[in-house]
């Protein structure tokens, strides 16, 4: 029969051992440059099209930078805590960033305004950002989550290449001109 002292110590993590958490505390709100590790992809159904995925990229957070979440007012957040960073198509390049530091910024013109990619098929012209990471491999950053339901078929930086594509619910028209194709983003964050 085990005594008290022992389930005690049975519960309890080695020293050194800290608590792992991978819900965000805040996400990025473009105010300012953020200096963060990707670790995964969160993909889910767009808020506004449901036809279109939402990705929210988790990582832990490098250098302090302001946070915004829908039930508080822009805070700053702490190195070492994990936010979330809702993915833009402007962001491309982030995809192969798993595990690297990453300095994430809006990519601005001369007078300050945000550029933005003007010949676009369709829509608002798409915002641009720039983003640089440490040395080191390559390596995609995975999908942790995958709560998709109507934009199942459509395919995402994220999602790796060799895998069988998953079948299309319905028949999606193909670009024309493969320089103009836009990602099939879901890019209005719900706050």
């Amino acid at each position: 029969m085990a005594t008290e002292a022992t389930k005690v110590r049975r519960r309890s993590a080695p020293k050194g051992y800290e608590k792992k958490n991978s819900d965000v505390v805040g996400y990025w709100s473009e105010d300012e440059p953020i200096h963060f590790i990707p670790r995964s992809v969160k993909l889910l159904d767009g808020n506004i099209d449901k036809t279109k995925p939402s990705i929210i990229i988790v990582g832990e957070l490098q250098e302090p930078t302001i946070l915004s979440n829908k039930d508080a007012d822009p805070f700053q957040g702490e190195v070492g805590q994990i936010v979330g960073v809702w993915y833009k198509p402007g962001m491309r390049d982030i995809a192969k960033s798993a595990g690297l530091k990453v300095w994430l910024d809006k990519d601005l013109e001369a007078d300050g305004e945000t550029q933005k990619l003007k010949k676009m098929k369709k829509g608002n012209p798409m915002k641009l950002y720039v983003v640089q990471s440490a040395a080191g491999p390559e390596k995609r950053i995975p999908i942790n989550e995958d709560t998709r339901k109507e934009a199942r078929h459509v395919a995402t930086p994220f999602d790796d290449p060799n895998l069988r594509p998953l079948p299309r619910r319905a028949p999606v028209a193909s670009p024309t001109d493969a320089h103009e194709e836009e990602e099939q983003v879901d890019d209005n964050v719900p706050f």
